[in-house]
């Protein structure tokens, strides 16, 4: 079977949205991993103890890390 499409030698990426961190988020991030404590850490408490009185916790979750951060 003969194929006459052209040979593609790369892959021209397209970036569609050039992220834009703070150095604020990135300390917070570091601070996060720096303490080992990735998924019961007090950032973690934190979050969850914020969780606790709201009716739709998953659309709330999106609000808080954007409000903290």
């Amino acid at each position: 079977m003969n194929d006459s499409r052209p040979e593609v030698s790369r892959v021209t990426r397209i970036p569609l949205v050039k992220p834009y961190i703070t150095q604020e988020v990135k300390d917070r991030v570091s601070e996060v991993l720096d303490s080992g404590d990735l998924t019961e850490g007090q950032v973690t408490k934190a979050f969850e103890e914020s969780m606790r009185p709201l009716k739709n916790p998953a659309k709330i979750a999106v609000w808080w890390m954007l409000r903290k951060w």
